[in-house]
């Protein structure tokens, strides 16, 4: 474990004593409708494929809830223990471990789903987390991931402000790191998979930017989604 996840998992303690297991705040997220808008994004990304669903750094299970109520094939990974108390009574199937040493089978995951991980990992660690979801991939399978983008002005002021507001409040600030979209494009390249899509959101808007590095996205793509498929031997990759 990296100690970006020591300092992480002392963060997510304190909200976790501090809000409901079923608050997406307790997952570091400011506000419970932000994570509503992207949880149906994600969903909808997912959509009807039936395969085995793996969220990465999971938290509570509230994202993936929806999919368990009707499916045993929802699983989740956290390294906060409350964390997967709180993941197995919303209804998935939880291994508590390390997100860069994942006890799975090799191409054996249908779908991987890893949301904010990558802002609290350096670059080294999140091309090493791309590898080896990468490795417990099916051929076709997919991984959807979601993360803030610091450049963009909305979310500075955003951060900036709540980072007043946490210090005043002697609360923990959490590690956060800042990777341009095109970098991990091209460390998933690195690692074998296809950018199948690359989008900036302001999802609490319903905004979405098909050109992540255009002026929208500077300005008001808060966050990055993106989607990689772990391709066939004889297709072609698409770098970026």
């Amino acid at each position: 474990m990296t100690r970006a996840d020591e300092a992480t998992d002392i963060s997510y303690r304190e909200l976790r004593a501090r809000h409901l297991e079923n608050d997406a705040r307790a997952n570091g997220y400011r506000f419970h409708k932000y994570f509503l808008k992207e949880q149906s994004i994600i969903l909808e990304l997912i959509g009807p494929d039936t395969g085995t669903v793996f969220d990465i750094g999971c938290g509570s299970g509230l994202l993936l809830a929806p999919l368990a109520v009707e499916r045993t094939n929802i699983f989740g990974l956290d390294f906060n223990e409350v964390a997967c108390r709180d993941a197995l009574q919303n209804g998935l199937k939880i291994i508590r471990g390390d997100g860069f040493a994942l006890p799975v089978g090799d191409g054996t995951i249908r779908t991987v789903v890893a949301t904010q991980f990558i802002n609290q990992q350096t670059p080294e660690a999140t091309r090493r987390f791309l590898y080896e979801a990468a490795r417990i991939l099916k051929t076709n399978g997919r991984i959807i991931l979601v993360w803030r983008n610091g450049r963009a002005w909305i979310h500075r002021a955003a951060h900036a402000l709540y980072s007043i507001g946490d210090r005043l409040r002697g609360r923990p600030e959490f590690p956060y790191i800042n990777h341009p979209i095109g970098d991990v494009c091209d460390w998933a390249n690195e690692a074998g998979l296809r950018t199948e899509l690359s989008q900036a959101l302001l999802s609490i808007a319903g905004l979405k930017f098909d050109n992540p590095s255009g002026l929208g996205s500077k300005i008001l793509g808060a966050s990055f989604v993106a989607v990689f498929r772990k391709p066939d031997q004889g297709q072609t990759l698409k770098i970026g």
